[in-house]
C-alpha cells in the first residue's frame, strides 16, 4: 500500500491524520508517566522528543497545562 493510500484510509477511518494520532498517543503516555512523577527529561526521551523544551511546549498545547502542574498532581 502506498503512503498516500494509507494516509487517506487512516484519515477516513480515524477522523484524524496518522501524525495527529501518533502525537495524541505519545501525549497519553507522557501524561501517565508525569502523573507517576517521572522526570520531565525522562518522559521527553521516552516519547521521542529531542528536547525538554519542545516536549513541554507540545504538552501544554495539547493539554492546556504545564508538565510541572501534572507532575504535582496526586496519582
Amino acid at each position: 500500500m502506498s503512503r498516500t493510500c494509507f494516509s487517506q484510509l487512516f484519515t477516513s477511518i480515524a477522523g484524524i491524520t496518522a501524525t495527529q494520532y501518533l502525537t495524541w498517543w505519545r501525549m497519553q503516555i507522557a501524561y501517565a508517566k508525569l502523573k507517576q512523577r517521572h522526570s520531565i527529561q525522562e518522559v521527553a526521551q521516552l516519547v521521542r522528543y529531542q528536547s525538554d523544551a519542545a516536549f513541554s511546549r507540545a504538552f501544554k498545547k495539547d493539554f492546556g497545562e504545564t508538565v510541572g502542574a501534572v507532575r504535582r498532581k496526586q496519582p
